[in-house]
């Protein structure tokens, strides 16, 4: 049998070759999706083939009630997993894949209370997402620091300004 190179290639980044003892090997940010074949609920792979899969970490989801003036709705969010969220709340809608495609988030409208209910006991068994605004204090320090250093450039250039108007006017 004779060993045949193949190369396909978007870009640098992007790259899929052919290297040596028949391996395939994927350039950085080559995503592969394997599909199986219309009707079949399996993938099949030849003799000799070896597929092997690096896991993530898994991650639960947390669940958030989001209210609206006359709307609510639940939503299960930073799971790694596509099937992870098995709540009836959530039957009939999908999992969608946010940021770099590691983590799920999933929305159910809340249209009963039964659900509004479910949902709220949720929200409390993930606990508290924390303080979105509560910031390093070294940030802090720095944004007045250039704050401090604006004003008296500002006051600089107003002095000096000043000094020559003073100049030009006595002459």
């Amino acid at each position: 049998m004779k060993f045949v190179s193949v190369s396909l290639c978007h870009d640098a980044s992007c790259c899929v070759t052919t290297g040596s003892n028949n391996k395939i090997i994927f350039g950085r940010g080559t995503r592969l999706t394997i599909e199986p074949r219309a009707n079949q609920n399996k993938i099949v792979f030849g003799s000799g083939s070896r597929l092997n899969v690096e896991l993530r970490e898994k991650h639960e989801p947390s669940y958030h009630k989001l209210q609206g003036n006359d709307s609510a709705a639940c939503l299960a969010t930073g799971f790694t997993q596509i099937n992870e969220v098995n709540e009836t709340l959530f039957k009939g809608t999908e999992a969608v894949r946010i940021s770099d495609g590691s983590v799920y988030t999933q929305v159910a409208v809340l249209t009963t209370e039964d659900k509004k209910q479910k949902c709220d006991e949720l929200a409390a068994s993930s606990g508290d997402c924390g303080d979105p605004l509560n910031r390093d204090p070294m940030v802090n320090l720095m944004s007045l620091t250039v704050v401090g250093l604006r004003l008296i450039f500002i006051k600089t250039i107003i002095f000096n300004v000043l000094m020559t108007f003073k100049l030009w006017m006595s002459q």
